[in-house]
């Protein structure tokens, strides 16, 4: 009896002594307000600079009338070593400046005479035929690409090509070609009646353009 006793003394005891020693838990209930809540994530962020893509706006479009084959402009003095061949370019169209000749394929593109100029049209392009200066009287005669600088060219209604008067010159139709290969000859205005060297192989002839019709662009 005294033996149980004493066991739940001791039982009563342990409790009270561990029961002591347990911390107290504490809550506290604390009202937040929503407005200081930071939304700024916890994280390190890096500055980006925006890519603007701007959509291709298209190029102003260039509309090209088309230029149709014409009979070619022919040396027309019958008796000489050129009758019959064609005004071309010693270099072709492809140049930006070139030699006037006669031969024997020259241009049959549209031919202009655009603000008194005399030229063919090549792919929204003009090949102008210009006057050179010389001291002497025979002018040489070049193609250059868009580049009109000689305004004083007429074709007559028969089609023969003139070169009207200037402050340096009579009105002519008078050429001047000098050969410089099989079927190549180098041609000039010719404005009075200078001539090369005796050496150089050379005839006189007027140039004609024979049922073709120029167009004023």
């Amino acid at each position: 009896m005294f033996r149980r006793a004493f066991i739940a003394l001791a039982f009563v005891a342990t409790i009270a002594v561990f029961g002591s020693a347990r911390p107290a838990i504490t809550t506290t209930t604390t009202s937040v307000n929503p407005s200081t809540i930071s939304t700024t994530a916890p994280f390190r962020t890096t500055s980006h600079t925006p890519t603007l893509t701007t959509a291709s706006v298209p190029a102003e479009t260039t509309f090209c009338l088309l230029a149709y084959s014409s009979p070619p402009i022919t040396a027309s003095t019958n008796g000489t070593a050129v009758s019959g061949l064609q005004l071309g370019s010693l270099s072709g169209i492809s140049a930006a400046t070139s030699t006037a000749v006669l031969t024997a394929n020259g241009f049959v593109q549209g031919w202009s005479d655009l603000r008194g100029g005399l030229g063919v049209m090549y792919e929204c392009h003009h090949f102008w035929l210009n006057i050179g200066n010389n001291t002497a009287s025979y002018k040489p005669l070049t193609w250059d690409w868009d580049d009109q600088l000689s305004l004083n060219w007429v074709v007559a209604a028969n089609g023969i090509v003139t070169a009207s008067a200037t402050n340096q010159y009579n009105a002519t139709s008078n050429f001047l070609a000098c050969k410089i290969g099989a079927n190549q000859w180098s041609l000039y205005l010719q404005t009075g009646t200078d001539s090369p060297p005796t050496e150089i192989i050379c005839a006189t002839t007027q140039l004609q353009l024979v049922g073709g019709t120029l167009l004023p662009y």
